[in-house]
């Protein structure tokens, strides 16, 4: 695992930390999680923690239940199924291109080329997790442009299970 000085914010920390903390077993499908414990086992304050279960959360790799709290979901997939949804994003955004294509709707290139630039920087750093981190934020950013919720729900699901 990586070291708090190879993140720029504690809340990237927590996030990753939670996510190696999952794919490696400490934490399981439905297993319930509390600011505190979080805490205490990752030595940062609550401010981070809370930051990284909301985008945990909004990801689909955590989920919040009502008068439960957060826990943790069972989406982990293998290699094989994750090419397969990336199979299913590649639609997506196909669809998504035609469709602007036909519509000639502006798009924010500034946005999604800062994303594929945080992508080369991470491919040259070596950082598998920031480039797909940044890899998932571009599918997302351009399939809001679809204008389609189904393409956006779908492309979540899909992305954020592994």
């Amino acid at each position: 695992m990586k070291s708090k000085r190879d993140y720029k914010t504690l809340d990237k920390v927590v996030y990753y930390s939670v996510i190696e903390k999952i794919k490696n077993g400490e934490l399981k499908p439905n297993e319930h999680l509390t600011e505190e414990r979080l805490s205490k086992e990752l030595g940062v304050s609550r401010s981070p923690i809370r930051k990284a279960i909301t985008a945990l959360v909004a990801e689909g790799i955590l989920d919040y239940r009502t008068y439960s709290g957060v826990v943790v979901k069972d989406s982990l997939v293998d290699s094989t199924r994750y090419v397969q949804l990336l199979e299913v994003v590649e639609l997506f955004i196909k669809a998504t291109l035609e469709k602007l294509e036909q519509t000639e709707e502006e798009i924010d290139i500034d946005e999604l080329e800062k994303c594929i630039q945080s992508m080369d920087r991470a491919s040259y750093l070596r950082d598998m997790d920031e480039y797909i981190f940044n890899e998932h934020q571009f599918f997302l950013r351009l399939i809001n442009y679809s204008g389609n919720p189904y393409y956006k729900e779908m492309t979540k699901k899909s992305i954020f299970q592994h």
